[in-house]
């Protein structure tokens, strides 16, 4: 049964017993129950259009990090354990898309909201579990370039495969002439991606380091070394990293070295410099010589 008080099942801590453990998961489940029917369905009905099917789930943030009824929103709305619900998007083969993706965090009273927590912790399972995800935003963004930023950097950097961008009125007239909102829109977002590969000789680590690459734009981890790109190790003081940057937009950029622990080192010298070209299905390379 329910809880007979939603307010006291959370003040007075029994979401936290047996009790509230049984009754939350079962109710997610019938969210996953539902998905289970109406996938199916879908599956047997437009499969043979080939197109990705998927699901959408509410980034609910506020009250993530209350410290007295932590993720009391998420809770209520049936989102208890987004490990198993984004199993059922595994099973169900379908792809997950995830809202917020441009809210800043504000975890203090009354408040307690972690979107970049939310969204960085969801595109971690999803990349765990092989679940392609792409990413929206909750709000409509006017005149402010950080939040187009923020999108950018989990677009680019959280493995998400797309972004839509909602309230399509912001950015274009309803006779289709653009507003001001267009470009930076277009700039930061509406990339043509290129594969490339760089490749950074002479990184000779210590134990326990690996190479990475960090640079000035969102979708190269804008400066920081928390979302720089992972290099490989393929011998003899060199390693390369594959990944996609925007045709036909200019990058600085830098080596790193950085260990488990999170120490980081960068290479000397001034900035490296690329103007990515366009090539159509192929690969763009640039080589690097490590600056000690």
């Amino acid at each position: 049964m329910p809880p007979s008080n939603g307010d006291s099942f959370f003040n007075s801590g029994g979401f936290k017993g047996t009790y509230g453990s049984d009754f939350l998961t079962w109710y997610q489940s019938v969210l996953t129950t539902h998905m289970s029917s109406v996938m199916a369905k879908a599956h047997a009905n437009l499969d043979g259009f080939g197109v990705r099917l998927g699901g959408k789930v509410p980034g609910i943030h506020w009250q993530y990090s209350n410290p007295s009824v932590p993720h009391e929103a998420e809770y209520t709305a049936g989102l208890y354990n987004y490990s198993t619900l984004l199993d059922q998007f595994k099973s169900s083969n379908a792809d997950l898309a995830f809202t917020a993706l441009e809210l800043q965090d504000n975890n203090v009273y009354p408040y307690y909201s972690e979107p970049q927590e939310l969204v960085q912790y969801v595109a971690g399972l999803a990349n765990q579990k092989g679940i392609p995800h792409d990413g929206e935003n909750a709000l409509a963004i006017s005149n402010n370039q950080q939040l187009y930023d923020s999108t950018a950097i989990n677009t680019f950097n959280l493995g998400f495969d797309g972004f839509a961008l909602l309230r399509l009125q912001y950015v274009v007239n309803a006779d289709g002439t653009p507003t001001g909102e267009l470009s930076p829109f277009t700039q930061t977002l509406a990339i043509q991606p290129q594969k490339v590969t760089v490749t950074i000789n002479n990184a000779n680590t210590s134990f326990g380091q690996n190479v990475y690459l960090v640079g000035d734009r969102d979708e190269f981890g804008a400066w920081n070394t928390q979302y720089a790109v992972p290099a490989s190790y393929v011998g003899n003081g060199v390693w390369q990293a594959t990944f996609n940057l925007g045709a036909n937009h200019s990058y600085n950029f830098k080596a790193i070295k950085k260990d488990s622990s999170g120490n980081v080192i960068w290479e000397n010298g001034s900035n490296h410099y690329w103007s990515v070209p366009y090539i159509a299905g192929g690969t763009a390379t640039f080589t690097l010589n490590w600056q000690y």
